[in-house]
């Protein structure tokens, strides 16, 4: 009886361990399958409030901020500015006419950032979006915690997040949101907000004179808050720079 028990209990025991360790293998195999799979870029079935978009002439609708992973307006990490809500707006068109797709594209786009100082630098958050002719882009860099930037992260610096390549009436764009930031050691964060509008201004300065993008116009993006009691974008004048790719 007692061999018959002890016999009963393993078999029991082997029964449950079996179905455990399918279950698990399962979810292994699952987990790997999709850790060798990239993130996509884009989706084709986003919607977007219409507030948050403008049309520009010429050019496929654009989001006026970037955005936070669960497509909320970026705030700036809950840096406030003025005792608001800082909410960071696009700054930053960039069309490139001359790729034949969008991985000459993108190629294209880092060869000219890097000629104007700005590279892929570590210590800055990453995971944000940017909306281009219905569709969020994830942004490039594509490193975690990575941004575009003129300088190291430990000092004083200009740095950016790209989005796209969206392609429209033949041509790649792009949209980004640049700022400049001060170190604060002692801060939470560690940076303090400084500007908007000298990030842009320097960031499309430097591509002007250093790369092949060059200037072609201001464009009106609507997107400078003002006379908000909870919200703010700070010194940005609701305008971005549009800079075109030339051979």
């Amino acid at each position: 009886m007692k061999i018959l028990f002890c016999y009963t209990v393993a078999t029991i025991t082997f029964f449950f361990n079996s179905i455990f360790i399918t279950i698990c293998n399962k979810s292994n195999i699952a987990f790997l399958h999709n850790e060798k799979q990239e993130m996509p870029l884009k989706s084709n079935c986003d919607t977007i409030d219409p507030a948050d978009t403008v049309c520009l002439n010429g050019l496929p609708a654009m989001g006026r901020w970037m955005f936070q992973g669960n497509k909320q307006r970026a705030d700036w990490l809950g840096v406030k500015w003025q005792n608001k809500t800082l909410i960071e707006p696009i700054n930053i068109i960039l069309i490139d006419s001359i790729s034949s797709s969008p991985e000459q594209s993108e190629k294209l786009l880092i060869e000219n950032l890097k000629k104007a100082g700005y590279t892929s630098r570590n210590l800055h958050s990453s995971g944000y979006l940017g909306y281009i002719g219905g569709v969020y882009y994830s942004q490039y860099p594509k490193e975690n915690n990575h941004a575009f930037s003129n300088a190291s992260a430990f000092v004083d610096n200009n740095h950016c997040r790209i989005f796209g390549p969206h392609f429209f009436n033949g041509a790649y764009y792009y949209s980004a949101a640049l700022s400049r930031e001060n170190v604060a050691p002692f801060s939470r964060v560690k940076h303090h907000f400084s500007s908007f509008v000298r990030a842009r201004d320097a960031f499309a300065f430097q591509l002007n004179k250093k790369s092949k993008f060059k200037i072609i116009k201001n464009v009106e993006m609507h997107n400078a808050i003002q006379n908000n009691i909870t919200e703010s974008t700070g010194d940005h004048d609701g305008m971005a720079i549009l800079l075109s790719l030339k051979k």
